[in-house]
C-alpha cells in the first residue's frame, strides 16, 4: 500500500508478481465486485502507481489460462484509466472468451467502440 501511495514505479514488477498469489486475506476476488479493488492491497497499490511504462509486465497475466488471474490484472488496468491501458484492454476484449470478463469490460466501456 505504501509503495502505491509513494508511487514507487520500481515496486511494480514485484507487485505484478504478487497479483499471481491468492487474495484470500481480503475475501473473494470476484471480477464483478468493485469493492474488491479497495480491499486488494496489491491491486490498489498498482492502481495508485498507474505507470503506462509498466503495462508490458501485465501481458503474461492477461494471457493466463486462469480467468481469476486475468480478471485481477484487468481490474488494475481498468483502474489505470489511461489511453495506453484502454488500448491493452480493447485488445484483451477482442480475444477474451470468458463471458464474465467480457461483461466486466463492457460495464467499463471497453469493447463498445463502433463495429464491435
Amino acid at each position: 500500500y505504501v509503495a502505491g501511495e509513494l508511487r514507487l514505479v520500481s515496486t511494480v514488477p514485484p507487485l505484478v508478481e504478487l497479483l499471481k498469489q491468492p487474495n484470500e486475506r481480503f475475501g473473494s476476488t470476484s471480477i464483478t465486485s468493485e469493492a474488491v479493488m479497495r480491499n486488494d492491497p496489491v491491486g490498489h497499490a498498482l492502481c495508485v502507481i498507474h505507470d503506462d511504462a509498466t503495462l508490458a509486465l501485465f501481458d503474461p497475466l492477461l494471457h493466463s489460462s486462469d480467468a481469476h488471474l486475468r480478471g485481477r490484472a484487468l481490474r488494475v488496468l481498468v483502474c489505470y484509466s489511461t489511453a495506453a491501458s484502454r488500448q491493452v484492454l480493447e485488445e484483451v476484449f477482442r480475444h477474451e472468451q470468458n463471458e464474465g470478463i467480457r461483461k466486466y469490460l463492457l460495464a467499463h466501456n471497453i469493447g463498445t467502440a463502433p463495429g464491435r
